[in-house]
């Protein structure tokens, strides 16, 4: 009986002390693995308990922050930033360490680490998210014909998973083939091709898929009936055609318009000449004639009109009366003679 009392007694010491010597120091919670894109920023957790000593950050084996109560050590050659602050309630002290703008090259193991603890541990994996493109954005293709659709990743990392959907619907693996190449800076070229049986109008879309992120790419098909792209084409020969016979009919009127044009022009510069040509042969070839068998009609002949007199009694009576003492005998006559007949002779132009 009294040896179970001293086992008892023991047991409960040593147990207190283990107990106390966890507590003081110990990790509650430590940073957490972390898979995120090129770019981005990146940061890790790490909580001791009370009575904490020495807390150290450990990154790709190499100490990059020594935080004491006292002070706080950092690597400059490192692009990142430290916070720290102590739970009032509990006393717990939390250190937070982010780094800035990661790349590819960041990825590794990061540590944390206390003297009166074990260590915790996680995970970066920085990942890249390059192109995606479909070789063609739209497709129009005759119902039941069979098209191929291919899609290129390019410049990714690590290898992304290629899928596709039409009208948001999985395909099957076995409708479509995947490759993939290296390139330089260890990214990724993938290339999938679809081949596809189009029934009706389709939307097909090509996805890539990596843990930190997944991008899409869409393109639309439409599908037409194997006698619309007859009709379309035999449409656009007769258009074609009729454009060309409208444009050469228009130049053939503008030519046949010239040319008529330029007969009644030379029409009229012929008609002038000759008319130059027989004026100038009449002017050459005129001469006068006396025209002897001519008889004049002195009946025809009239006398020259007497002058008017004087103007006498200039009373005038009325103002608008003049009296006019005029003796007609007194008018010499004039008779005809062959100098008078000479002077009015018509000329005949022969």
């Amino acid at each position: 009986m009294a040896g179970d009392r001293i086992s008892f007694v023991v047991y409960v010491l040593l147990l207190c002390l283990v107990t106390g010597y966890g507590v003081s120091g110990t990790i509650l919670q430590g940073p957490s693995d972390l898979t995120l894109l090129s770019g981005s920023n990146a940061t890790f957790q790490c909580t001791v308990a009370p009575s904490w000593t020495s807390l150290t950050w450990i990154y790709q084996n190499v100490q990059i922050v020594i935080i004491s109560p006292r002070e706080v050590k950092v690597d400059p050659n490192q692009n990142l930033v430290v916070q720290n602050f102590t739970n009032a309630v509990t006393g717990d002290f939390t250190s937070i360490v982010t780094f800035i703008n990661v790349k590819k090259s960041n990825s590794g193991l990061i540590q944390c680490y206390s003297l009166s603890s074990l260590s915790k541990e996680a995970n970066l994996s920085v990942q890249v998210n390059g192109s995606l493109d479909i070789a063609k954005r739209s497709l129009t293709v005759i119902t039941n014909s069979t098209v191929d659709i291919s899609c290129r990743a390019a410049g990714w990392f690590p290898i992304p998973k290629i899928t596709w959907t039409l009208n948001h619907t999985v395909v099957n693996s076995s409708e479509y083939t995947t490759t993939s190449t290296a390139t330089q800076g260890d990214l990724y070229n993938v290339n999938s091709t679809l081949k596809l049986t189009l029934l009706g109008n389709t939307s097909v879309t090509c996805i890539a898929r990596i843990e930190a992120t997944e991008q899409s790419s869409t393109v639309n098909i439409t599908a037409t009936v194997a006698g619309s792209r007859t009709f379309d084409n035999t449409a656009i020969i007769i258009a074609a055609t009729v454009s060309v016979g409208c444009f050469l009919l228009i130049v053939l009127i503008i030519i046949v318009v010239l040319v008529c044009c330029r007969k009644e022009k030379q029409r009229e510069m012929s008609y002038q000449s000759t008319a130059w040509a027989a004026s100038a042969k009449t002017s050459s070839d005129l001469s006068y004639k006396h025209n002897y068998n001519y008889d004049p009609d002195f009946s025809e002949v009239q006398r020259p009109l007497p002058s008017l007199p004087s103007v006498t009694n200039s009373t005038v009576s009325h103002p608008y009366e003049v009296h006019l003492d005029t003796d007609y005998s007194q008018v010499p006559g004039q008779r005809w003679n062959d100098t008078f007949l000479k002077k009015i002779r018509h000329v005949t132009h022969v």
